[in-house]
């Protein structure tokens, strides 16, 4: 697992909403009861990564294997019910959409896609 932590000044959630992490690029939304504008995370199970973005403070979890990611998205899941809650991946409206939900899918987490 390879980790990259930055810290990112005068941004919030949105600029990763609308700029990098985008549903056209791959990137579904891990919608969670704690999101808000200084919070969010997004989730690629194509390129095996997901950007956490807190007050500032952005993170990067790449995962080398399938396997590796999705015991890093379960426990990701399970930290989010034990402290807020765990909705869904978000996986928006673009042309890979279906694509998302067949990789989602294949990590083991179908019924986690929205």
């Amino acid at each position: 697992m390879l980790k990259y932590n930055r810290y990112h000044l005068d941004a919030d959630r949105y600029r990763f909403d609308f700029g990098p992490c985008t549903a056209s690029k791959g990137w579904a939304q891990a919608d969670t009861g704690s999101d808000a504008w200084y919070y969010g995370i997004w989730v690629n199970p194509f390129e095996l990564k997901q950007i956490e973005y807190c007050e500032g403070d952005v993170c990067e979890v790449t995962a080398e294997t399938p396997e590796e990611f999705a015991e890093y998205l379960s426990e990701m899941i399970e930290f989010h019910n034990n402290n807020s809650e765990f909705k869904h991946f978000d996986c928006g409206i673009s042309d890979n959409r279906e694509d998302m939900i067949a990789a989602f899918a294949k990590l083991g987490f179908a019924e986690y896609t929205a």
